[in-house]
């Protein structure tokens, strides 16, 4: 049963350019539905009617085998509009077995809404639709249409199956969606969010209200209109007092500036007049059971989503960053805005941090790894204020074949040299447009590089910092492939810039051989002009499979002349060779002769060998004989 009640409004205040112009698809296709479930399509229609605001017109459109429009544009604005548009949902009778022309239905809607003078900045289709079609090819001409320019985004929902072919054509080619729909009370919970996604001046939250309890609702700031929706289990409940600065929207004074409408499930309150309607509101149901209370508020300025693209549907790279922002409205400090999706909370901040761009420019930005997140993921920007969530939807859709723009990454970067970050071009790619890079060191504003260039393999952007930190870098790209797909992506890195240090250490042998004969020791003298502690690495980097030297690490203190000694051992060295080994500070201070040469050889490699020593022996000893002997012959010939 529907009742509805208008009362002669006064004139409307001037909207605050939230306006929306809306064909109601009511899919009258197929056999006809039990009497519960039919109830329950009505009520969905009822709601999206009710809950339009003043400024909004709309369309009628009965769709099936036979899809036609039910009379010109509702004026939302005007109360006798309101009133007819909800005679008409009563008007739509019965069903027409067939299957549904979508075509010819977005087809219609696009060409209503392309008749109206002074078009409304948001426009749209919420369609109630009862079964996917099966042959999606021919929705492709209707999906151009709806894509525009301008978009029409189109929004379905079913209470009855899935629609996975609306949506992967008409829905996903405008930015909407279609699904079906939740069981019982959430149905309509999803049904009023869709005004969050049509426009962006509006804001939908969901609360219980137990009966006879009162509840305090803070509306967001700058709130210009609001409608109530409650969701009752049984007839015998109904609101008591709405209550707001001192006026209850319930009681006789304020029935001139209000709609109201119920069915057995529902009860609509929608204000009729643009005003100031911010800050605490009173409300209160009475029943034998706990009901829930949906709200939809406009706001005087909206939340416009630019990165990475302004529709409410995003499909980008699975696996690759994604960067969000959006221009807010300046709501006071203790408003906080993030966005979510799944179990992940993107915190969207204009405070010029990691994530955002400029501090205070009126953009709140934002960074997340998808990491698990796969398919399509409803998401939303979500606003807390005083202890209520509000909430605009946001689709994404993570494809895994899309190609993925990945950068590779200097090696060491230090302060006054340039830094170059190079994206290669992947397979399947056939063009990138950039609109916008940028480099910032710290929490500093972002700068433009200093160069940005085209290769043939990729991309590259120089830079340079005047002093170490770390750095962030991030483009901003729209990709599309060798196939037509389109998509936005960002490149993000993150990179320690590092200023060398002061100090350095000096490293000498205090003996160099000629040859070393292994195992061998050696002196280092080392010098460190360092303010702090360091530890010296040593290297083997030419003959390391067969030398070792030990240790290989050495502890230098600051400031220090030492002296220290090390072992070098080789097994398996068929003769002479000559060895390289490199001295490192583990930190990267330079190192003055930081690198060894020397000739080193096996154990008895290079000298006597027994035989060899035996014979020298032998030489050595008849040689001293032989003198002996002549010397003393020398004594006996002198007087």
């Amino acid at each position: 049963m529907l009742i509805v009640r208008i009362h002669p409004a006064p004139a409307l205040a001037q909207g605050r350019g939230d306006a929306a112009d809306v064909v109601v698809v009511a899919d009258r296709s197929g056999r006809a539905p039990d009497p519960g479930l039919r109830d329950a399509m009505g009520d969905l229609l009822t709601l999206w009617g009710a809950t339009a605001a003043p400024q909004d017109r709309l369309f009628l459109l009965r769709g099936g085998p036979f899809p036609r429009m039910m009379g010109e544009a509702f004026s939302m604005r005007d109360a006798e509009d309101r009133a007819a548009f909800q005679r008409m949902l009563a008007r739509l009778g019965g069903f027409d077995q067939g299957d549904a022309r979508w075509p010819s239905i977005a087809q219609m809607a696009v060409r209503s809404l392309s008749r109206l003078p002074d078009p409304a900045p948001s426009s749209g289709v919420l369609a109630l639709a009862r079964a996917d079609p099966t042959d999606p090819e021919a929705l492709s001409s209707a999906a151009a249409a709806l894509a525009g320019p301008p978009a029409r985004p189109f929004f379905a929902l079913s209470l009855e199956q899935s629609l996975g072919r609306l949506d992967a054509t008409l829905a996903k080619a405008s930015g909407g969606v279609a699904a079906m729909a939740p069981l019982d009370e959430e149905r309509y919970q999803a049904a009023l969010r869709l005004w969050g996604a049509l426009s962006p001046y509006r804001w939908t939250t969901w609360l219980a209200l137990p009966p006879g309890l009162e509840q305090r609702l803070e509306l967001p700031p700058g709130t210009v209109w609001a409608a109530f929706v409650l969701v009752r289990p049984s007839p015998s409940i109904r609101l008591v007092n709405l209550i707001h600065e001192g006026t209850d929207w319930l009681g006789p004074a304020a029935q001139a500036r209000i709609h109201r409408v119920s069915t057995d499930r529902l009860e609509i309150v929608t204000l009729l007049t643009f005003g100031s309607y911010e800050g605490e509101w009173r409300i209160r149901s009475e029943g034998d059971r706990e009901a829930g209370l949906g709200v939809v508020v406009s706001v005087r300025s909206p939340l416009l989503p630019q990165e990475p693209a302004p529709a409410r549907r995003w499909t980008v790279p699975a696996g690759a960053p994604l960067f969000l922002e959006a221009i807010v409205p300046r709501w006071p400090p203790d408003a906080a805005l993030e966005w979510q999706a799944g179990d992940l909370r993107i915190p969207l901040r204009d405070d010029g941090g990691e994530a955002d761009r400029e501090a205070g420019d009126g953009r709140a930005g934002g960074l997340f790894d998808p990491g698990a997140l796969s398919g399509r993921v409803e998401g939303a920007f979500r606003l807390s204020w005083k202890g209520g969530i509000w909430e605009q939807p946001v689709w994404l859709d993570l494809e895994p074949g899309l190609p993925i723009l990945e950068a590779r990454v200097p090696v060491s970067p230090t302060p006054g040299m340039p830094i170059t970050i190079t994206v290669d071009r992947p397979d399947g790619v056939e063009a990138v447009r950039w609109h916008w890079a940028g480099w910032r060191l710290g929490s500093a504003r972002y700068q433009p590089p200093e160069a940005a260039i085209a290769t043939e393999s990729g991309w590259q952007w120089t830079f340079r910092t005047p002093t170490g930190g770390k750095v962030r870098f991030l483009a901003l790209g729209e990709v599309r492939t060798s196939t037509a797909r389109v998509y936005p992506q960002a490149v993000v890195v993150d990179l320690a810039v590092v200023a060398p240090t002061e100090g350095r250490l000096f490293v000498t042998l205090e003996r160099r051989p000629q040859r070393l004969t292994l195992p061998g020791e050696l002196t280092l003298v080392i010098t460190s002009t360092l303010d702090r502690p360091a530890q010296l690495r040593l290297e083997v980097v030419e003959g390391k499979d067969r030398v070792q030297v030990i240790p290989a690490l050495v502890p230098v203190p600051a400031r220090e002349v030492i002296r220290r000694k090390i072992q070098v051992r080789g097994e398996g060295l068929p003769d002479s060779q000559s060895v390289r080994i490199r001295l490192r500070e583990e930190k990267g201070a330079p190192v003055e002769g930081g690198e060894l040469s020397l000739l080193i050889a096996p154990a008895g490699g290079g000298g006597f060998s027994p035989v060899w020593l035996c014979l020298s022996a032998a030489v050595g000893a008849g040689g001293f004989l032989l003198l002996r002997r002549l010397m003393q012959r020398s004594r006996e010939r002198w007087p």
